[in-house]
């Protein structure tokens, strides 16, 4: 079952660091994103959620953004999500990817 990484403070927990600007109406570079893993299907529209991004040859990076759909489409869930300081969602779907 596919894990997703929603922002909690909670006793067992990740820190991952904020560095962008994209959610600065919440998260400016500097801060620390408190998450914990869950399964995909407790995400809702509204969590903040960090997402994996494959990057081919160069690795991985991930970024920190809304929940604005969680749907199950031909045996597969997708997220759709978007920066609060972003306009546009993040786009194609699968450019992030759950963890």
């Amino acid at each position: 079952m596919p894990k997703m990484l929603k922002m909690s403070i909670i006793q067992e927990k990740k820190i991952f660091p904020v560095v962008g600007r994209s959610m600065s109406m919440v998260m400016d570079p500097g801060d620390q994103a408190i998450i914990k893993f869950c399964p995909i299907e407790e995400i809702c529209a509204g969590d903040i959620a960090v997402l994996l991004r494959w990057a081919g040859k160069s690795g991985v990076s991930y970024v920190t953004h809304r929940v604005i759909l969680n749907i199950f489409f031909r045996d597969r869930r997708f997220l759709l999500t978007r920066g609060d300081a972003v306009f546009f969602p993040d786009l194609p779907f699968s450019s992030f990817q759950p963890v």
